[in-house]
Formats: structure tokens, C-alpha cells, sequence
């Protein structure tokens, strides 16, 4: 029995940490430039942060024999590789014979055609297990990267309610969030930290509008 624990741990330590490939990062802007979009009560209506296109893998959270899964987007770094990473290092934890995390992984590889994702070798999930989505050419967030978003609160009368939120990783930075509001009185764009909106029309539930320009470090 013993000789087993051993030979399975062996097995299961193969995939350990491996150093995510360096890819080059831009300034991500969504949605597009003067492009009509409908975003409902409490829903992102642009987001700037820097980033990368790839595929990506966003699953939730697994338990496993041989390993313990950890929710969240992992991105194809390296096209073609079919190794997705996370920007936390200890994403996946790989077990002993025992139970017990003695190590961690920070990548997966995924299964297109049974739709599954094996966070060691022989031990993988299916989407009857845990929640699998696949996402073609993806946004991908550096890591650490400050993200700027304008939210939609709804409307009272003639104004309009917004909120809006810097994050450092998935972390809100709290002196940055404020809301802010607009009066519909004195015309129908939204100035706010350099971005310029549109709006075409917008009720207590959602907003119809035009982005024109991101906030100050893209035209």
C-alpha cells in the first residue's frame, strides 16, 4: 500500500509549478468605440485595464483525490500549448495518497471535445462536476493590473446614477470607488475621468449608449 501512496504522489507532483510564458500586455478597452451598447442595473458599462488576448478556461471550484481546484479564469499564454494559467501560483493544490496538499500547481490543460480540464495527470474534472466554460480570444488581465470601471445604477427622473471602481487584482480599491451622477437637464453625455459616453436612451432597469473615448490613457 505504501509502495502505491508513493507511486501516486510521484505521479501527481509532475505537475508542479511550471513558469507561466511571458507574453506582452496592452491597454484593454471595452466595449468598442462608438459601437451602441445596452448595459442593465448594476452592470459594467466600460472597463480599461491592460491585458492580453488568448483562450481561456474559466472554472469553478474543485475537489478532487488527487488535487484541489481553485475557481477563475486560466488563460492559454502560449497559443497552442493547451496549458492554461492562473496568476496565482498555488491555483491547484496536488495531494499525497493521503489527502493531505503537499505541493501546488498554478496551470491546466483542457479537453475541448469532452469538455475537461485535468489540473494533474490523472486527475481531471468534467463538466458534470464542476462548471467548464471555453472562451475564444478572451480578455486576459495582467496580473496586478488597475482596472477602471463605469457601472450603471439606474435613473431618478432626469438623472442618471453611475458608480465608479478602480481594482488592483480582484482587490477594490475602496478610496477609489464614488458615485456620481449626471443630469439628463443639461445634455446627454457623460464626462468622467477622461471617458466621454453617449447616451441614447436609458430607464431605471437599463441604458442604451455610445462609448466615444475610454478614460485618459486611450483615444
Amino acid at each position: 500500500m505504501k509502495k502505491v501512496v508513493i507511486g501516486l504522489t510521484a505521479i501527481l507532483l509532475t505537475a508542479c509549478n511550471s513558469t507561466a510564458p511571458t507574453v506582452q500586455t496592452q491597454n484593454i478597452s471595452m466595449p468598442q468605440l462608438e459601437t451602441t451598447n445596452i448595459a442593465t442595473l448594476g452592470e459594467r458599462m466600460l472597463m480599461q485595464a491592460k491585458g492580453f488576448s488568448a483562450n481561456s478556461v474559466t472554472v469553478s471550484s474543485g475537489e478532487g483525490y488527487g488535487t484541489r481546484l481553485s475557481a477563475g479564469k486560466y488563460c492559454e499564454r502560449s497559443k497552442g500549448s493547451n496549458r492554461y494559467y492562473s496568476d496565482n501560483n498555488q491555483a491547484i493544490g496536488l495531494k499525497n495518497g493521503y489527502g493531505q496538499v503537499v505541493s501546488y500547481s498554478n496551470f491546466i490543460t483542457y479537453n475541448r471535445r469532452k469538455n475537461e480540464v485535468c489540473a494533474a495527470t490523472m486527475s481531471c474534472y468534467s463538466s458534470n462536476e464542476i462548471s467548464i466554460k471555453f472562451t475564444p480570444n478572451d480578455y486576459c488581465l495582467a496580473q496586478d493590473s488597475l482596472q477602471q470601471v463605469i457601472e450603471y445604477n439606474g435613473r431618478n427622473g432626469k438623472v442618471l446614477n453611475f458608480t465608479y471602481r478602480e481594482f488592483s487584482g480582484d482587490m477594490i480599491r475602496n478610496s477609489y470607488t464614488t458615485d456620481f451622477t449626471v443630469d439628463l437637464e443639461h445634455g446627454d453625455m457623460v464626462m468622467y475621468k477622461g471617458a466621454q459616453i453617449k447616451i441614447e436612451s436609458a430607464t431605471n432597469s437599463q441604458i442604451k449608449y455610445k462609448l466615444i473615448k475610454n478614460f485618459n490613457t486611450l483615444l
